[in-house]
């Protein structure tokens, strides 16, 4: 992430570490001890390294190697939610089951404070991150939905069309039940 803004690092960052799974082996690296150290202590929630990356890429750039010098494997804390809350050992009841029932909401959360907590950026782009986290974060928790919700909407252009008297083409409905497009034309 070269010659980038705070806000393209972090949008980047993101949409990366949300569009493929293990994709945020970036947190297993070297970083500068003067930065860790201005945004400890590491924050208390699930996706907690989502989090202090975001914080980082608010701070300055991050240099990946093409080349594989650490690996990482699955399980461990990664293995759960359930695994991930229990290794926070947060002491409010309240926060520990937000944290396991909405736990992309409970990071959402934090970037937004990460983000108005922050002197490197300016409010313009403050702003235009909030606004680009509330909607992919929108879009992330759609997307399982989106396909239902398409075949949705073609079933009430498949009922509009059949109780307007439409009779050139054959009607299946996706998602509702067949007995709405016997309903008689008006």
């Amino acid at each position: 992430m070269r010659n980038l803004d705070s806000y393209a690092r972090v949008k980047h960052y993101v949409q990366t570490v949300d569009g493929i799974p293990g994709t945020n082996t970036i947190f297993c690296g070297l970083y500068r001890r003067d930065s860790i150290r201005q945004l400890m202590p590491f924050p208390g929630v699930v996706g907690g390294d989502h989090v202090l990356l975001v914080r980082l890429a608010l701070i300055g750039e991050f240099s990946c190697l093409l080349t594989i010098h650490l690996q990482k494997y699955l399980g461990g804390l990664s293995r759960s939610i359930n695994s991930q809350v229990g290794a926070l050992q947060l002491r409010s009841r309240v926060w520990n089951q937000l944290n396991l029932i909405c736990p992309y909401l409970c990071r959402q959360l934090f970037f937004h404070g990460a983000i108005l907590c922050d002197n490197h950026v300016s409010i313009i782009d403050k702003s235009r991150l909030h606004i680009f986290l509330l909607l992919h974060y929108l879009s992330f928790i759609v997307r399982p939905y989106q396909r239902w919700v398409g075949r949705l909407r073609s079933d009430l252009y498949y009922i509009y069309k059949a109780a307007s008297g439409d009779k050139n083409f054959t009607y299946r409905l996706n998602v509702l039940p067949d007995w709405l497009l016997k309903i008689p034309p008006k």
